[in-house]
């Protein structure tokens, strides 16, 4: 009897911990700034840019606005100009998500990147969105950068893709997952009469 029931407990323990782990996407996007582009720490006229960044599958969000936005966290952000990172960091550590099309970003020098018209990047309401894998299609100037006193500056982007990215074993996961192999360790030595029943 004891021997049934600690082999089921640690099956529980160990199917339940390979399966708490958090789903993490990547979010990619480039393009090349115009020709009548501003100097800035993200901007040169006629060079190149990428960005990506991660977010939670199913994110809590910071906050949100009904039929508007979400923002939530994000981590690993790296934004290159001409192949160089120049940022690597979002203010507020997070990114909105607007209701229908595309982002924005804030970097702490006060600039914010805006790319729209691409399609809503999740599913469900603003607040309990699930950010949905695939590629966004982009179009001419559909994303432009906000300045601290420049103003705005249109500028071409290229597909928002996001891509799944490896689980992250959640640390209650591990706690599971070594609880099962500790009750399957004892489970055998009760079979193999090391332990008497």
């Amino acid at each position: 009897m004891r021997y049934g029931v600690i082999v089921s407990l640690a099956t529980t323990m160990l199917l339940l911990g390979v399966r708490c782990s958090a789903g993490t996407f990547t979010i990619t996007d480039s393009g090349t700034w115009a020709s009548g582009a501003p100097t800035t720490t993200e901007s040169a006229a006629g060079q190149s840019w990428s960005l990506s960044f991660q977010v939670a599958s199913s994110p809590t969000p910071i906050s949100y606005t009904t039929g508007v936005q979400t923002v939530v966290p994000i981590t690993n952000l790296v934004f290159d100009l001409n192949g160089s990172a120049v940022q690597t960091q979002a203010s507020g550590g997070s990114v909105e998500l607007f209701t229908g099309e595309g982002f924005r970003l804030y970097f702490p020098d006060g600039d914010a990147l805006q790319i729209q018209d691409s399609g809503q990047l999740y599913s469900g309401t603003e607040a309990s969105p699930t950010v949905l894998a695939g590629s966004y299609p982009g179009f001419s100037n559909n994303a432009f950068l906000y300045t601290g006193n420049s103003g705005f500056y249109y500028f071409t982007a290229n597909n928002i893709l996001i891509t799944s990215a490896a689980a992250t074993p959640e640390p209650s996961g591990f706690l599971l997952l070594g609880a099962g192999l500790a009750a399957l360790a004892v489970a055998s030595r009760y079979s193999s009469g090391i332990i008497r029943r």
